[in-house]
């Protein structure tokens, strides 16, 4: 019970407003988090960066200041997780002080490490918009007589640069997963080793001064650190027992390899888990649009609805929001739960739920309901939230058709079921809590007093947003 996890998802880049991939993150890294403080402590920490040339870009396009925009940014994103009522447990941001002295602090032990960070002059392509430095073989010659990659205008850069010299590192970062030192287990294998063999060296510089972000003085030479390196340093220096991260599929990549380069570099501990998750897609094309005016809106439902809604979808798939029915999702919940612990409280007051006899059928349902601890710590290390959900409703319904099988509002001969069925159910109800939420408590107290007239869900009757 001593044990503590530290559950991080990537930081948000704060350049423009929070989209429906935060929210999705920050949901199931919530509901992640409090499965996990059923038996262990465990703290939820989330962060912004701020910084990069698309912050610059920005600033100029709205005549603002950097800064303003992140911090603008950065609240809307702390508005939606106090919205959902979200606990988190630190704040880490690429323009704390805490961080900047900790870059400035590790870079100045540069010498000392010369074999896997080194200094070179590179010249290349570079990807303006991702801030990514491209090979040759993914740029294109256009017809608007411009140099592309995946659509996107690059440019020639020569400069002095700094690296990471990951070919020499290579090697023990594949034994480390062979290991499983940092296990990924909704990962494919192939998947991994492939993406691992085929990562190259990487520049976390750029010679060019920019005006916003942070400036490393390296034997007299000015650098700015590149942006996605400053965000991987923001969370490696924070909380460093018990690491859990959970990423998106798009930059797992670099979570996987360059960033298990800087905790060997800077002899920081390893993450125990790194988690993948899918998107969030909208008529096949990936959800990145602001939360206000997008095209699939889920602002309008309650936090139990949204958690149950995205949490019970499997990981190792795009969601496609087009396809989601929520009056069907509000429909099973209060089917499931909903009516069962109305039928229970009605059943309790008119009858009780004191024990007179069990049957052997009845105890080993009540074992096998006692085992889902087991189960469901099984399903977490596999980062499988919606078998967890999916199981626990499963439950739910078969407690509602035993009743109904066994007749109990008329059937005296079985009424010692009743105390069995109701204490299942309120042990079922206590593992949905990370989802429902504090209702929990009501639901369970409402029902053993057989106060049936209480009504757990109230049919919104929301139509596909």
């Amino acid at each position: 019970m001593n044990k503590i996890f530290n559950i991080y998802i990537a930081l948000t880049y704060t350049n423009n407003s929070p989209h429906i991939g935060h929210l999705y993150e920050l949901i199931i890294a919530d509901v992640f988090k409090k499965y996990l403080s059923l038996w262990y402590k465990a703290r939820l920490i989330i962060g912004s960066d701020d910084h990069g040339t698309k912050f610059k870009n920005t600033a100029i396009t709205v005549n603002s200041f950097p800064t303003k925009i992140s911090n603008l940014n950065s609240n809307k994103l702390l508005a939606n997780v106090s919205r959902l009522k979200i606990m988190i447990n630190d704040w880490i941001s690429t323009s704390q002080k805490r961080h900047i002295r900790n870059i400035c602090y590790k870079f100045s032990l540069i010498k000392r490490i010369k074999k896997l960070i080194y200094k070179m002059y590179y010249c290349g392509w570079y990807l303006p918009i991702s801030e990514v430095f491209c090979s040759y073989n993914v740029v294109k010659f256009s017809y608007n007589n411009m140099f592309v990659t995946n659509n996107q205008p690059v440019e020639w850069l020569e400069e002095d640069s700094i690296f990471i010299n990951y070919n020499s590192i290579k090697n023990k970062i594949i034994a480390i997963y062979r290991a499983n030192k940092i296990r990924t287990p909704n990962i494919k294998v192939s998947t991994l080793f492939k993406t691992l063999v085929n990562t190259k060296n990487i520049c976390i510089s750029r010679r060019k001064l920019l005006s916003y972000g942070i400036k490393l003085n390296l034997n007299s030479t000015y650098y700015t650190l590149w942006v996605w390196i400053d965000a991987l340093f923001a969370y490696s220096n924070s909380w460093q027992t018990n690491k859990i991260h959970i990423v998106g599929k798009d930059i797992i990549w670099f979570h996987l390899t360059y960033y298990v380069v800087l905790l060997l570099v800077f002899n920081i501990n390893l993450p125990q888990y790194i988690y993948q998750h899918q998107h969030l897609r909208y008529k096949e094309v990936k959800l990145s649009k602001s939360l206000n005016g997008r095209n699939y809106n889920l602002e309008k439902l309650p936090r139990y609805l949204i958690c149950y809604l995205l949490c019970s979808r499997s990981f190792s798939r795009d969601i496609e929001m087009n396809n989601l029915d929520i009056n069907k999702t509000e429909s099973d919940l209060i089917k499931n739960l909903g009516n069962l612990t109305k039928r229970l409280s009605k059943l309790i007051k008119l009858h009780g739920s004191k024990i007179k006899r069990i049957t052997v059928s009845d105890w080993l349902l009540y074992l096998y309901a006692k085992r889902f601890e087991v189960i469901i710590k099984r399903y977490l290390i596999l980062f499988k939230l919606n078998m967890i959900l999916n199981m626990l409703m499963e439950q739910l319904a078969l407690i509602n058709n035993k009743i109904s099988n066994y007749k109990l509002w008329c059937n005296k001969n079985v009424r010692h079921k009743l105390y069995i069925y109701s204490h299942i159910t309120a042990y079922i109800i206590f593992l949905l809590k990370p989802v429902i939420g504090n209702k929990t408590n009501i639901i369970i107290n409402k029902m053993f007093h057989g106060d049936w007239q209480y009504m757990p869900f109230k049919k919104l009757n929301i139509n596909k947003t």
